[in-house]
């Protein structure tokens, strides 16, 4: 009796197991979810209606783009401080790392380590790069030049003219626009530069040597010359404008960032467009800005705004060829090696697309 009664349990036990096994099929297995029925899954499709499209947000990582400001007063310090180029840069999903320094040089240096892609620079720094290699392109025309650049001297110096400079010593930092004005002014008087003693000093060390008379003359930009001559009595005794020698300056933007992201190049032109347009049309809301920025007192700021063309034009024919009679120059001279044709750095497309 007692076995009858085990087996039935037996019995009843294996048919348990197996109706468990069963309704575990029908759910699945594995931790797999568990589907509604078909006229469930039918009916909720139906229940609700495709999410009406969305504007796409800007695709890929945001671009940082390195801008670097140098000395002297440029449009690009009124970009900077008026936040203009982070606005437009915001549309296109991009954002601005700048920095600044002391001239072309090293701010091409430093263009060549991807350490810049936008900034500006005149002719002796420009032409100095090309001969090095440098991966750039001149994009825009930002000044004719021809009353940036001069040649001062102490006060109560004993030299009165160019010619006064045979043997003398002369600060400049080579290969700097200064530096081919100072190459083209010695020929004008009939001198070489290997009449005189050239200097190499940056402007941060030029200033104290120049103020001290260790050195006898400074060929230099407006932003010292004019503090130099108003409050130190230094005389300016050549110049850009009485010697006609044009300086042209111009917005570079390094080669595989241009042809990577053409289209931030040409947002920067509409943005520096604004910058020019505030230089022009305001000048004295242009002069506090400098003063703030720069340090310098508003009249000396007025004043070398005097002196200064605020353009952003297209590089013509006329300026690639002053940048090719600099060349040569500099190539007769020894300051650069090999022969260069800077047509090959002009590219305009950028400035047309920024206007369009």
């Amino acid at each position: 009796m007692k076995t009858r009664w085990f087996q039935g349990w037996i019995l009843l036990a294996a048919v348990m197991l197996l109706l468990v096994a069963c309704g575990a099929k029908s759910n699945g297995s594995g931790g797999a979810s568990q589907q509604p029925p078909a006229s469930q899954s039918l009916a909720g499709s139906q229940a609700q209606s495709p999410a009406p499209s969305q504007p796409a947000a800007p695709s890929g990582k945001k671009v940082t783009v390195n801008v670097a400001v140098q000395g002297g007063l440029s449009p690009m310090h009124l970009l900077k401080d008026k936040g203009w180029l982070e606005e437009e840069f915001a549309k296109l999903n991009a954002e601005v790392s700048w920095s600044e320094f002391a001239s072309g040089p090293p701010m091409f240096e430093a263009m060549q380590s991807s350490r810049v892609d936008i900034s500006y620079a005149a002719d002796g720094a420009v032409l100095v790069a090309q001969a090095a290699n440098a991966d750039f392109k001149e994009i825009s025309l930002i000044s004719v030049g021809d009353r940036q650049n001069g040649l001062i001297v102490p006060k109560d110096s004993p030299i009165k003219s160019v010619a006064d400079l045979k043997g003398k010593q002369i600060a400049v930092a080579k290969g700097t626009t200064p530096h081919v004005f100072l190459i083209k002014v010695l020929q004008k008087h009939g001198l070489k530069e290997d009449d005189v003693r050239v200097v190499n000093l940056a402007t941060a060390d030029a200033q104290p040597a120049f103020e001290t008379k260790r050195v006898d003359a400074w060929a230099t930009i407006d932003i010292s010359i004019i503090p130099q001559t108003n409050k130190n009595g230094a005389t300016l005794i050549a110049s850009g404008e009485t010697e006609h020698i044009s300086a042209p300056a111009f917005l570079v933007a390094r080669g595989a960032f241009g042809k990577d992201h053409p289209e931030l190049v040409a947002a920067f032109l509409k943005a520096f467009q604004r910058a020019t347009d505030l230089q022009n049309n305001s000048k004295d809301e242009a002069a506090d800005i400098y003063s703030r920025v720069r340090k310098l007192d508003k009249p000396s700021v007025l004043q070398i705004l005097d002196f200064k063309d605020a353009i952003n034009a297209p590089i013509t024919d006329q300026y690639v060829k002053l940048q090719q009679e600099s060349a040569d120059i500099l190539l007769s001279n020894g300051s650069i090696k090999t022969k260069i044709d800077p047509s090959k750095v002009v590219d305009n497309s950028y400035l047309e697309k920024s206007k369009k």
